[in-house]
């Protein structure tokens, strides 16, 4: 459920544990600041299960907890799958997002747009391959009518440019779904200084929150605000 980088032979300090749908951002914004920290990835995959993802989660801080004074989870809320997540002897700093999508965002969200990477693309789990394995399993009539119900509320998709890749690597796909489903295409403004400022230490209280040893996070604390937990 998690896949391990660099753990054993890793430096002192924290260590990072990340979403894979944030694999090229947080390459990238280690190579910026030069913090180039041990990582766990969290397949992007388990955000469609958030009890799945609350495991992997919690597997993961078991396997770092005690080794690293702070543990920085490279994610955002997603699903409710931080609530009650906690670490016996390390602290945790989560960016304070409701989604992966959101801690990429650098202008005002648009609730009529479906939000793309190339990491989310490239996921099993993601729309494209989804929606062939719907054609394939119930046929192209079926398939289509379930999944414009599943869109009908969004007018465009988007890709997110964040700067850690070419657009023009991943723009095929999205293109083939907006013509497949009648919807624009279009760009929206990325970041990574969230991703950057976790790694820095930069964790202000209206960005991040921040967990104690022997604390837990409270899903309402990592939404509406607050500095460290104890």
């Amino acid at each position: 459920s998690c896949v391990f980088m660099d753990a054993a032979a890793c430096k002192p300090g924290p260590a990072v544990i990340a979403c894979r749908m944030l694999e090229d951002e947080l390459l990238l914004a280690m190579r910026r600041t030069g913090k180039e920290y041990p990582v766990a990835w969290l397949e992007s995959g388990l955000h469609e299960t958030p009890q799945l993802l609350h495991a992997a989660l919690m597997e993961a801080i078991a396997a770092y907890d005690g080794r690293y004074g702070v543990l920085l989870l490279a994610m955002g809320a997603c699903g409710n799958a931080v609530d009650g997540i906690g670490a016996a002897h390390s602290t945790l700093v989560l960016p304070r997002f409701q989604d992966c999508i959101g801690l990429l965002l650098d202008e005002p969200r648009a609730s009529d747009a479906f939000y793309l990477t190339r990491g989310w693309l490239r996921g099993e789990r993601a729309l494209p391959c989804a929606y062939r394995r719907a054609r394939e399993r119930y046929g192209e009539k079926t398939a289509r009518a379930v999944y414009e119900i599943m869109l009908r509320n969004y007018a465009a998709f988007s890709l997110l440019d964040t700067g850690a890749y070419p657009l023009s690597e991943c723009r095929a796909e999205p293109e083939r779904l907006a013509a497949c489903f009648d919807k624009a295409l279009t760009t929206s403004r990325g970041t990574l200084s969230t991703l950057e400022k976790l790694l820095l230490g930069q964790w202000d209280g209206d960005a991040f929150c921040t967990v104690a040893p022997g604390a837990r996070f409270s899903l309402l604390d990592t939404l509406m605000g607050g500095g460290i937990h104890q």
